[in-house]
């Protein structure tokens, strides 16, 4: 596998930090081969500049970075191994969006340790909020490393 892409809404909290906390986890692995993205499924620019996102990443050692949001498109998906929806809503969206990708797409939490459970949206919450969602997310994540023998 040589890239992961983890998609929410409009790529301001729940798949930019995802990515974010991916990433950090691959660099104290010494595994930063696997590229890490993220985008939204209705992404908009101008819906970035978040302060509780940035907040709980700089709590968790997280520095900010890249140029959200991003839309998730044609592109995305070809070069996505395995992309990671973060609600049910999502997976179908996706799916039936782009029908020559069902292998790929899985919900994150089923791919995580098989439970279908949405991760709750940030978006408007104040930072104990976005922690929450933080928290949630590692959770997830770290599964997925043990899943994908990283």
């Amino acid at each position: 596998m040589n890239r992961l892409t983890f998609v929410c809404t409009g790529n301001t909290c729940r798949s930019v930090m995802a990515e974010h906390i991916m990433r950090k986890k691959l660099r104290s692995l010494g595994r930063e081969l696997l590229e890490v993205t993220s985008a939204g499924i209705a992404a908009h620019s101008g819906f970035s500049n978040i302060e509780a996102l940035f907040d709980v990443l700089a709590d968790n050692g997280i520095k900010y970075s890249g140029n959200y949001p991003r839309q998730l498109d044609m592109e995305v998906m070809e070069e996505a191994d395995l992309i990671l929806a973060m609600t049910e809503s999502h997976l179908i969206f996706i799916k039936e969006l782009f029908p020559d990708f069902p292998d790929k797409v899985r919900l994150l939490s089923d791919y995580a340790y098989g439970e279908k459970v949405d991760v709750p949206d940030p978006f408007g919450g104040g930072t104990e909020v976005y922690s929450m969602t933080f928290e949630i997310l590692e959770r997830y994540i770290d599964y997925v490393l043990k899943r994908l023998n990283l």
